[in-house]
């Protein structure tokens, strides 16, 4: 029976890439296919668990084709599943900053604001100002007049 890369990884609970590195160094003996794709002995594997002594269940060291497809379709499964809570996440986290930002912009033209507000002041004072000393400059002339 053979079994296809991710099969292997599948069994030994590695990723595909370390069963390719692992091939490389000529740690696994696998056989090139015709599409140059690698395939792996029952065998070999075991062969290769047990001269490795990795920490492997024995329910994996005997797995069938059909066996190693079902347990990828469950792996693919939870990856989907933490991708799925990573992106109700991710959505959180984008209204988060929405949010922020639209508590910055408010922020903004709060301040924009506040400095209307005392500029219109300082108009106004300076407008009391004025007009308190043109009532001042008539009540001194009233009594100017008044005295001559």
């Amino acid at each position: 029976m053979n079994l296809k890369t991710s099969d292997v990884s599948n069994i030994l609970g590695v990723s595909v890439r370390t069963i390719q590195r692992w091939v490389k160094s000529g740690k696994l003996k696998p056989k090139t296919s015709v599409n140059n794709s690698y395939t792996f002995t029952q065998d070999e594997i075991t062969n290769f668990i047990n001269k490795n002594k990795l920490n492997v269940c024995d329910d994996y060291k005997q797995i069938t084709p059909e066996e190693s497809y079902f347990r990828a379709l469950e792996n693919k499964l939870e990856l989907l599943e933490f991708r799925l809570n990573n992106k109700a996440d991710d959505v959180v986290f984008v209204q988060l900053i929405n949010q922020r930002r639209e508590i910055e912009d408010l922020e903004k033209k709060y301040n924009e604001l506040c400095e209307e507000i005392k500029i219109l002041q300082n108009i106004f004072e300076n407008q009391f100002q004025n007009n308190k000393l043109k009532n001042d400059k008539i009540t001194k002339r009233n009594i100017l007049t008044n005295i001559f």
